[in-house]
Parts: structure tokens; sequence; C-alpha cells
């Protein structure tokens, strides 16, 4: 923790005025990312979106045993679907945004089986959601 005041830098420049202190480079990365997702009103709308289908099978044991039947049914491998853009690194963002692009056509028969969840199958059938989907695992690789 940096700190202007009271952080861990601030208190070993007190003790040793020559040290040089630097982010972590993979914190830098990760810090840019967050701030541009934040900027990009698209971005943060995908995100949203991406949030709610990990909720579902996170929270649900019944709704990841049923994405679970109509993958196999489709010779689809489900890879878990993580929190995306969460605190964790880029990599782990990258990850769960592959998992969603493998697990499409499962999520989308899914949620299309589901009449609750018919506004995340309107969602998945826009194009728009295809590209951002493309083009967010692009950013992330």
């Amino acid at each position: 923790m940096f700190g202007h005041k009271s952080g861990i830098a601030t208190r070993l420049i007190q003790d040793f005025p020559n040290i040089i202190i630097w982010h972590c480079l993979n914190h830098r990365l990760q810090l840019a990312l967050d701030d541009a997702i934040n900027d990009i009103n698209e971005l943060s709308h995908f995100k949203v979106f991406l949030d709610k289908i990990y909720a579902i099978f996170h929270q649900s044991n019944k709704s990841q045993f049923e994405l679970k039947q109509v993958s196999e049914e489709l010779y689809i491998e489900i890879i878990k679907i993580d929190r995306v853009f969460g605190p964790r690194w880029a990599s782990c963002s990258l990850r769960a945004v592959k998992a969603v692009w493998r697990a499409y056509l499962a999520l989308y028969i899914y949620f299309s089986k589901n009449k609750k969840f018919s506004g995340m199958e309107k969602r998945l059938k826009n194009k728009e959601f295809l590209k951002d989907l493309a083009l967010m695992i692009d950013i992330l690789d």
C-alpha cells in the first residue's frame, strides 16, 4: 500500500530517502485495465451482464446441473464461469470470458428454455454481444 501520508512506501522513504518505490507491473496493468473498463459505458453494461451469468450459476446448483445437461447434449465442455473484471488479475478475467465464449450455445439454449431468463436470452441473441465478447477476449489476451 503506497499511501500519501502513512502507506508503507511513505514510511520506507522516511527511513531510507534514496529508495526507489514502484508498483508491480502486473498490478499497474490491472489498475489500467480497471480504469479503462470503468470509463467505457458499453463495457460496463457488458460487465454487468457477465456478472449476472456468474451469479446465476454460482448461487444455484440446480442451474449448474441444468446447464451441464444442456452442454452434454451438445458435446460442449463447460469450464467454470468465474467473476469477470473482479479484483483479480486480467488473466482470470480472460479465463472467465473464454469460458462464456465456449459455453455460448449451451448458455443460449439454457436461457431460452427458462422463461424467467428471457432478457438474458435476448441479450445473447444480440450480435453486438458476440462482438463485445470477442473484443473482450482480444483485449484481455
